[in-house]
């Protein structure tokens, strides 16, 4: 088994404000955030997967599966850094941005509340 090594969080509470595309792709269909960009994108698989007790059946979740049963990995591309203080905000615009010029995103939810849009 592989050497684990310890999540690569940003020290200085960076967070960086991302899109997600399908490999090779350009069009963003999820906008998120994280502290730890190179992680994230496992932790989007590991949460797709279809799970005994309680399947993950959001459509998000089915486009990942999909991109990884084709053998591929979706790409997280940093669209801003931002402070943890900000993080909701800086999220909140560029869903609402995206959604402005007409991208298609799988968000289904304002940040940091339960509130659909």
């Amino acid at each position: 088994m592989g050497k684990r090594t310890k999540r690569q969080v940003d020290p200085a509470g960076k967070v960086t404000v991302y899109g997600m595309t399908a490999p090779g792709g350009d069009k963003i269909v999820y906008v998120g955030s994280t502290r730890n960009l190179k992680g994230r994108v496992g932790t989007h698989i590991t949460d797709a997967r279809p799970l005994w007790k309680s399947p993950r059946r959001t459509p998000l979740h089915a486009w990942v599966r999909d991109i990884v049963a084709n053998g591929g990995k979706p790409e997280l591309h940093p669209l801003e850094e931002c402070t943890e203080e900000t993080r909701n905000e800086r999220e909140e615009w560029w869903i609402a941005h995206l959604r402005s010029i007409k991208a298609k995103l799988f968000n289904k939810r304002w940040v940091g509340t339960k509130t659909n849009y």
